[in-house]
């Protein structure tokens, strides 16, 4: 465990490095071909290089290699959006979201994706159902976070009140 741990820490700094040497991570997943962190990490580096196509197909085999990690529906949500915004979208973030309800920054990412879209009020009712059946609403920080989410990412200064109230 050690050792996958130093592992993906080598393969982090080769890719922070030199994000376009992508022979760091082929040859880790050659030799761990069910590493599915492997798969996430190519599917980001195809994302910066704007190979869309590549980077979903690499999240959708990270998602079935570990499909109750959060951060990889969360990262496929995001570079889906770059190319639309459909109920895909939504339900990856949804997915994400129900998987680690206390990470706000799915909800910053997604209301900001989807703002615009006819999906942002689906969105949002489908978000208050998980922080209700999670307990989240118990949480005086999920109000701060969502409510500087408001703020900062989407100048929504009325939601972002009706938060801090709820806090």
């Amino acid at each position: 465990l050690n050792k996958i741990s130093e592992g993906i820490i080598d393969i982090n700094k080769a890719i922070s490095i030199n994000p376009s040497e992508i022979d760091y991570i082929q040859e880790a997943i050659r030799l761990q071909p069910t590493k599915s962190d492997y798969f996430n990490f190519r599917a980001n580096i195809y994302t910066t290089s704007e190979k869309i196509n590549k980077a979903i197909t690499d999240y959708e085999t990270a998602i079935k290699l570990n499909p109750k990690n959060a951060e990889y529906y969360y990262n496929r949500a995001k570079t889906k959006a770059l190319i639309i915004v459909n109920e895909e979208v939504v339900e990856d973030f949804l997915t994400a979201i129900e998987l680690k309800p206390e990470s706000y920054i799915y909800y910053c990412e997604a209301y900001e994706h989807l703002e615009n879209s006819d999906f942002f009020n689906i969105f949002i009712k489908e978000t208050e159902k998980i922080i209700d059946k999670t307990n989240m609403k118990n949480e005086a920080k999920y109000y701060k976070d969502r409510a500087e989410c408001f703020l900062k990412k989407m100048n929504r200064a009325s939601e972002a009140i009706k938060d801090i109230e709820e806090a």
